[in-house]
């Protein structure tokens, strides 16, 4: 028997032949294996142990060894102990974290999902596992395994990795019972920041086009010489012309009502008409020898020398006229 020491090796005896002496050789165990000085064989290293040069060693955290061998804790596993025998022993990362490589030593090495994003699987490997939370939910953490309804009414998120959640901009709306997306509000109608539904326009406006220039957020009034007496116009072609006879001071009118007549001893034959100049007078002066009521279209003609009515009734229309012009 030959002792060889740390070169763990065993002796190997010949077979004598033709009465002579044969010399003994040492032959290396595998590197799975151990043996002492002067063994005959190897042997494998205990449940828990992996052999290297001949010599067994603790299996370390991070991985496993059975049969003299030892394996790492594949991807998405960890493990904080030493001495394991079994892959079972590898413990997987949690839900809402992944780690992408093999021989994790502890849980901290799995790494959380992003904010706005959550993970439901356990012994995840990969960042991809990480799902974005759907439209209306958030996750304001790293390692969220859950995503969190928007709970404000006008409240959502637009889908997609984010983290909280915000209101519905000006010109939209959001009704949980249709969708959980902000919707554009229909036209002739407007809304304010984090509304649940769209108010109509009131009597003397119209929508806007609904576009990111023009987002339904207020209403446009009708233009001077116009007017609208019914709520929610969708646009400025539905606003309707003063008469003939009146005119607009201002925009927004709510009625024809509201256009202001010609007074007596003018006209306007002219519909939509409007005034820009506060000071200056939009009707048209009657010509001499025409008259007119209030908010009439057109002067007519009347004569004080046509022989209809009597002499004091002729005279009277000639003062009356007088003291228009």
């Amino acid at each position: 028997m030959i002792a060889n020491g740390s070169n763990s090796c065993f002796l190997l005896m010949p077979h004598a032949s033709h009465g002579s002496n044969s010399s003994a050789a040492c032959i290396k165990c595998p590197g799975h294996q151990k043996s002492g000085d002067g063994a005959e064989s190897c042997s494998t290293c205990p449940e828990g142990q992996y052999g290297r040069q001949g010599e067994c060693h603790i299996c370390e955290k991070g991985s496993y060894c059975t049969s003299g061998s030892k394996a790492f804790c594949p991807q998405g596993t960890y493990l904080d102990g030493t001495g394991a025998s079994l892959r079972s022993q590898c413990t997987n990362c949690p839900r809402g974290r992944y780690f992408p490589n093999d021989g994790a030593v502890s849980v901290d090495y799995c790494i959380g999902c992003l904010p706005g994003k959550f993970g439901d699987t356990l012994g995840a490997f990969s960042e991809t596992q990480c799902q974005d939370c759907d439209i209306g939910k958030f996750a304001g953490s790293v390692a969220s395994t859950t995503c969190t309804p928007c709970s404000t009414d006008g409240m959502t998120t637009t889908g997609g990795s984010l983290t909280s959640c915000v209101a519905c901009a000006p010109g939209k709306y959001l009704n949980v019972s249709e969708s959980m997306k902000c919707q554009v509000c229909p036209q002739g109608t407007l809304s304010a920041l984090g509304a649940t539904s769209c108010k109509l326009c009131d009597k003397g406006t119209y929508g806007r086009d609904g576009s990111n220039l023009e987002p339904r957020d207020r209403c446009l009034s009708c233009p001077k010489g116009k007017w609208g007496d019914i709520e929610g116009l969708v646009n400025v072609s539905f606003c309707q012309d003063c008469s003939p006879g009146k005119y607009a001071a201002s925009a927004g009118l709510q009625g024809d009502t509201f256009c202001t007549p010609c007074r007596i001893g003018r006209y306007l034959n002219l519909a939509g008409a409007y005034q820009d100049d506060l000071n200056t007078e939009r009707c048209n002066l009657c010509e001499r020898g025409k008259l007119s009521q209030f908010g009439k279209v057109s002067g007519k003609e009347k004569g004080w020398g046509d022989g209809k009515g009597t002499e004091n009734e002729i005279a009277g229309r000639r003062r009356k006229r007088e003291s228009l012009l």
